[in-house]
């Protein structure tokens, strides 16, 4: 899958592109969806995960998941700078 962001009417997609539109998260499931094709065409488009409109990530390797409340908060993936010790063995 290759996440491209926001969705645009004027970029071609091609098969395995996911988009956010909206407050859901689409992917192409056709070889080449028609140039200008919407997201609510289903035989273009799927949707993968929908969620309010403050859960859907921006950044690709985020991940959404529910508290205590249910509400939904974002993991983002990030780089830490830790590191495991190098280890020798043996």
């Amino acid at each position: 899958m290759n996440f491209k962001g926001n969705f645009d009417v004027a970029e071609q997609y091609y098969r395995n592109d996911m988009v956010k539109h909206g407050n859901a998260v689409y992917i192409a499931i056709i070889d080449k969806p028609t140039f200008g094709t919407q997201t609510s065409d289903t035989a273009a488009w799927t949707v993968i995960g929908s969620w309010s409109g403050t859960a859907v990530t921006e950044n690709a390797g985020d991940l959404v998941y529910r508290d205590e409340k249910q509400s939904g908060k974002t993991s983002p993936c990030e780089d830490t700078g830790q590191r495991q010790a190098d280890r020798s063995y043996p």
